[in-house]
């Protein structure tokens, strides 16, 4: 019995996602659209345009690689406004 609590509480810390923050590529300014964004882990946004959205953190179920759009749903609340760097 102790085995399968101890097996089922780590299936669930493994499929837990994780948060990742994708930079906009493309698409207007407002846009929220997946495909608009990439994760560029070395890229950041300085906040001097705050008409812009320029990155914003998805909820990701395994770690994206540099270019990958992400398939996760946005984590509210994380959407940086500014210019890419």
């Amino acid at each position: 019995m102790i085995g399968l609590a101890v097996s089922a509480k780590e299936i669930s810390r493994q499929s837990k996602a994780s948060d990742y923050r994708f930079i906009r590529v493309s698409g207007s300014n407002s846009s929220t659209n997946p495909l608009d964004y990439e994760y560029h882990p070395a890229e950041i946004c300085l906040d001097t345009d705050p008409s812009k959205h320029c990155s914003a953190e998805w909820s990701e179920p395994t770690a994206p690689s540099v270019g990958d759009n992400p398939t996760g749903t946005m984590v509210a609340g994380s959407l940086q406004k500014g210019d890419r760097l």
